[in-house]
Formats: C-alpha cells, structure tokens, sequence
C-alpha cells in the first residue's frame, strides 16, 4: 500500500513495507534511529512484535527514508504506537503529522478506542498537539533515556470534544471582544487538531429574503479562520496577534437553515506557524468553508497576519 502526499512542493510516499527491500530499509533507518547512537547491533532493533504489527514507512521524493513507525496491538481495544522517528533533516517539516495520522487511521480501521505511545521527554510537545495526553512514567531505556506514557481515546466523542477547555476559552474572547460574535450566537462546534468547525444561530441572521445575511455569513467565516489560529497557536504554546489583512468570497447559494463553517489544518500552514518561532511575524491563508448543514454555500479565502506581542 503507498500514498502519495505533497508538502510545500516536496512529493512523500507513505508506505507499508511489503517487499524484502523495503523492510531492509525500514529496519536499518530504525537501527539508526534507535540502536546505532546506543553502539547496539544490527538487529537489536527487531523485537516479538514486529510479526503481528503494522509498520508505516515514508520517503522522500528521491526515495530516502525520511520517518518510520509501528502500530500493535496491546488488547483488542487499545493499540501501541512504537519507533517513531522522523529523519533530522525532516524535522519540522510536517512529515511527522503524515507519519500520526496515517498510524491512527489504521487504528480506527481496526476498532482500536485509545492509543498509548511511551514517548521521550523531548517528544512530548508533538504528541500533546495531537491530543494526546500524560499518563504516568514509562520504562527508563539504557538507563538514562527517560520516557513518559501518553495516551489518545479514539472514539467520536473524544475528538470531537479535543481541548473542549480552549473552545470554551475562545468562545469567551469572543463574547467578551467582539459582541457581534455573540449576538449571532457563533460558538464553536467542533475542533479535532486538524479540523475546526464553528456554528451560527440562523434567526438573528436572516435578512429581508428569508436567508442568511452576506455580511453574517463573512463575518463567520473570518471569525472561523480567526479562531483556528488561536487554537493552534495554543497548541504551540506561543502568544500572538492575529489579523485578518486580506479576503476573498464567493457567495454560491442563500443560507436558509443551519449555518456553519469549517476549516482545515495542514502540514504546510504548521510549518508556516512554526516560523513565528525564530520572526516577529507570519502569513497564513486559509480556506473556509460555509455551510447550510452540509451543502456548501460559500467559500471563503482570508490571509491573516500574526505578529508576536
């Protein structure tokens, strides 16, 4: 099984190893990662799990091996994700964002309700932003490389409800600092990590034709795109102003039931994001999408600026 996906220009592979080759180059970047720096052998980075896992692999357009992982079972209901890593050279770059979500897709396909990873100190920040959580110490490997146990529930529910405390936060800015927000009755609806979906009430909204004022539906849309920046830069724990600096809509069909938007998180706007790390500021464009329940009725493009306080 391969897929191909492009992350800001560059074409990765995510595969699952099949043919001899390719696990003799999942096994020896592995080696590399997690035995070579520890003067083990060859082979020491092969345990009794290996046979009954699924093992994920991705290269890069030249095909280098540039990240590695292993999902197993530990029950029927939760599942482990073991050997994570990500290359050096591809750090940053969104391909550990491929690598998790492709290992959790395979989780779901077969039932599996929470994921448990024994993750190093220095990888806990990653695994945090994908919702996943600190349960206690895990095992101490070589005697000095110390390792906490994170753990992700799976079910619908729990995505849904992912940082319910910083949608509950947002929504409060949002009442407090812009009153119209409130007054259309916008909250949020729903936030994965990749996905944010807000929501409007339709009666304080309706113009003289029965349907969804223009400027209300923009109005959603730019407070949408707004808010899954501050979400993220929650996520990043980084502080920052955002502002909407330039915006395009294109009104398709009238609003006449249940508005809502939604817009998605990619590996390219991560990167982006992350650059405000090292600079006063970053660009970042976004595509909303308004809805009537489900049937799209406008499509929303906003460049926002978010500049360091």
């Amino acid at each position: 099984m391969m897929d191909e996906k492009i992350i800001a220009g560059i074409s990765y592979s995510i595969v699952t190893p099949a043919t001899e080759e390719e696990f003799a180059q999942y096994y020896h970047f592995r080696w590399e990662q997690f035995r070579k720096p520890w003067g083990k052998p060859l082979g020491s980075e092969c345990d009794e799990y290996d046979a009954v896992s699924h093992h994920v692999m991705i290269r890069d357009n030249i095909g280098q091996v540039v990240a590695i992982g292993r999902l197993h079972h530990n029950s029927i209901e939760e599942g482990q994700l073991c050997f994570m890593a990500v290359s050096r050279n591809s750090r940053y770059q969104g391909v550990g964002t491929l690598l998790i979500r492709r290992l959790e897709e395979i989780a779901k396909e077969q039932s599996v309700q929470h994921l448990v990873i024994n993750a190093r100190d220095s990888s806990i920040p990653f695994y945090k932003r994908f919702g996943y959580e600190e349960i206690g110490e895990a095992p101490t490997l070589f005697g000095q490389l110390k390792h906490q146990q994170m753990r992700k529930t799976l079910t619908e529910t729990a995505r849904i409800r992912f940082q319910p405390k910083w949608c509950t936060e947002l929504e409060n800015a949002w009442y407090e600092t812009i009153p119209l927000s409130k007054a259309m009755g916008i909250r949020v609806k729903q936030y994965t990590g990749d996905e944010f979906q807000t929501c409007a009430a339709f009666p304080p909204n309706i113009n003289l034709h029965g349907s969804m004022f223009a400027g209300s539906i923009y109005s959603l849309a730019t407070l949408t795109g707004w808010g899954m920046i501050h979400l993220q830069l929650r996520a990043l724990d980084l502080g920052g102003e955002i502002v909407l600096v330039d915006a395009n809509i294109r009104y398709k069909q009238p609003i006449q039931s249940k508005p809502n938007a939604r817009v998605q998180w990619s590996p390219d706007l991560q990167n982006q994001l992350e650059k405000l790390k090292g600079k006063q500021k970053t660009l970042l464009k976004l595509q909303v999408q308004i809805l009537d329940e489900e049937k799209v009725c406008a499509q929303f493009v906003g460049t926002y600026a978010v500049i360091k306080p």
